[in-house]
């Protein structure tokens, strides 16, 4: 499947609260408090 996407890469300070709202091979596309969206690797993530 083929479809748009937007590859920005989020910054996060560390204990950021923030919500994941999809993943995708290995990176979460997130959103922080202030609307800011962008993609993190999973791995970097805490529950």
């Amino acid at each position: 499947m083929v479809c748009d996407y937007d590859a920005t890469e989020l910054n996060v300070d560390k204990g950021e609260t923030i919500v994941v709202i999809t993943t995708e091979s290995g990176w979460a596309l997130c959103e922080k408090t202030d609307g800011t969206r962008g993609w993190l690797p999973i791995e970097v993530l805490e529950l």
